[in-house]
């Protein structure tokens, strides 16, 4: 028992070196405005550092909703809450309220609130957030839901493959290599790009 136990410890350190990288599709809109479409960002990076002590923070990309042209510049989370089931090996942030701030495009800063939600499932590496906030002086609340896959393992070994040959090709995050006009979030001489 106590060997499956320690076993299952090293597997989760192994993959939760306490910054994580998510790349999947963002999805960003105004439920006031029902009636227009949501955006759906693909590639989108959600970061999340994970504390020994419960508490993570979790970073957003810029979230842009084309049908009104509105753009939320990236913000963090600070003092996230999360707890881990060992037996299921998922952890889990409930429902809970948050306050940060972002830099608007007009330089100025932006209050952010709402709440949060958030689910890590390490067996198939998949997280899962969504948020309902207010940015600024904006009169709606905004939606943001992202589901993405851990990269980091994928991304350090695709760093030392390039890193040693330092030819300049391009890697997918999955480790695959790949034409250097593909597109989507790719790895060249050890450096993410999203490539648009």
């Amino acid at each position: 028992m106590f060997i499956v136990a320690l076993a299952a410890t090293v597997h989760v350190s192994a993959q939760m070196p306490g910054r994580l990288e998510f790349v999947g599709d963002g999805s960003f809109w105004l439920p006031a405005m029902s009636d227009l479409p949501k955006t759906v960002q693909k590639g989108d990076v959600v970061t999340v550092t994970l504390g020994s002590d419960g508490m993570s923070s979790i970073t957003l990309p810029q979230m842009t909703y084309t049908a009104m042209g509105v753009t939320v510049s990236s913000f963090t989370i600070t003092d996230a809450r999360w707890k881990m089931d060992m037996p299921t090996m998922v952890s889990t942030w409930e429902e809970q309220e948050f306050t940060t701030t972002a830099v608007g495009t007009d330089g100025n800063s932006k209050a952010v609130s709402g709440k949060m939600s958030a689910e890590y499932v390490h067996k198939d590496k998949t997280f899962h957030i969504i948020l309902t906030f207010k940015y600024g002086s904006m009169p709606f609340e905004i939606i943001y839901e992202h589901t993405g896959v851990y990269v980091s393992t994928a991304i350090d070994a695709v760093d030392n493959d390039v890193n040693a040959s330092a030819d300049g090709a391009s890697w997918t995050v999955s480790g695959q290599r790949v034409s250097s006009c593909s597109k989507g979030l790719l790895i060249r001489n050890g450096r993410k790009y999203l490539v648009k």
